[in-house]
């Protein structure tokens, strides 16, 4: 089974201390209450203008080193999708948006080396109060963490990438991540798009060392289930190779067939640690857990050759 204590920690660090050690454990889309519905809004001549000086203010931080020199800690590992968060604490509690200076800078693995990929704006605010302004126009999605509030209040966050990916600058994920640090290439949208490359990114990121992270909770239930678990994760390593070599080829119909058996690797994984669980009760709290880690995985893939 799971790792009871683990989940017990993972729980109460969730709702302690947005601040401090909670804050980037979220990544559930489905889960959070999106109160600015509004992502797919086009940007602004004014929104690109801030976006660029947005980027500009926190690229200075490109090290891990500099991010910590400037007060940034990093906190709870790599997020699959979005990478490490390191968080400026005093930037969280003061609650006020400043283009300049986001609460939070997103570092992920891309080949050898760690890389600065984007910023957040993270603040908890009365549970009644409005987004904060944000960016000009209503292409900034602001997502919700309930897991991470306390009492009274919510967690509200906005994601600026400092390059754009397929969702845009202020996606809540980022899906190249997991194909730029294995140094693929991520697929052409007219190939795969929206949630069905999500779900491959989510399995190559779960199956590369952002995943570690799960199957160590997983220590105390025995060697079945962590042989359960290395299977899946050494098939979608497998694949990986494979969708490369699709992709080289030009072979879109191949690269599907490869996408939708990781995703099944993935989605199977992801079960098995859901039902690992001894009680019921037990097994809804890991399930919040693992969704809060990865996001809710979609249906098998609706694309097709």
């Amino acid at each position: 089974m799971l790792n009871v204590r683990v989940v017990q920690v993972v729980c109460a660090l969730s709702t302690a201390s947005f601040g401090a050690a909670s804050v980037a454990l979220a990544q559930d889309a489905h889960a959070h209450h999106t109160a600015h519905a509004h992502g797919a809004a086009a940007i602004t001549d004014k929104a690109r203008a801030q976006i660029d000086s947005a980027r500009a203010a926190f690229s200075v931080y490109n090290t891990p080193a500099k991010a910590i020199a400037a007060g940034f800690i990093p906190v709870l590992g790599d997020i699959p999708l979005q990478g490490v968060h390191y968080v400026n604490r005093e930037v969280v509690e003061a609650a006020q948006f400043d283009i300049t200076k986001p609460s939070m800078l997103l570092f992920s693995q891309l080949g050898d080396s760690t890389a600065l990929v984007g910023a957040a704006y993270g603040y908890r605010v009365p549970e009644s109060d409005p987004d904060p302004a944000g960016f000009d126009g209503d292409a900034d999605a602001w997502h919700e963490h309930p897991i991470l509030a306390r009492g009274g209040q919510r967690v509200t966050m906005v994601h600026l990438w400092l390059n754009d990916p397929p969702d845009g600058p202020f996606a809540h994920d980022n899906a190249t991540l997991p194909f730029a640090a294995r140094s693929m290439s991520t697929p052409d949208a007219a190939w795969l798009a929206g949630s069905d490359l999500r779900d491959l990114a989510l399995a190559l990121s779960l199956a590369d060392a952002t995943g570690e992270r799960l199957v160590r909770m997983s220590r105390a239930g025995g060697e079945a289930l962590r042989a359960s678990l290395k299977a899946d994760r050494d098939g979608i390593n497998a694949i990986a190779t494979q969708l490369s070599a699709a992709q080289n080829a030009g072979d879109r119909a191949q690269y599907l067939a490869l996408a939708n058996k990781a995703v099944a690797h993935s989605n199977n994984l992801i079960s098995t640690l859901k039902n690992s669980a001894p009680n019921p009760a037990m097994r809804e709290a890991v399930g919040r857990v693992i969704d809060e880690f990865i996001g809710n995985h979609s249906p098998p893939m609706t694309s097709t050759p």
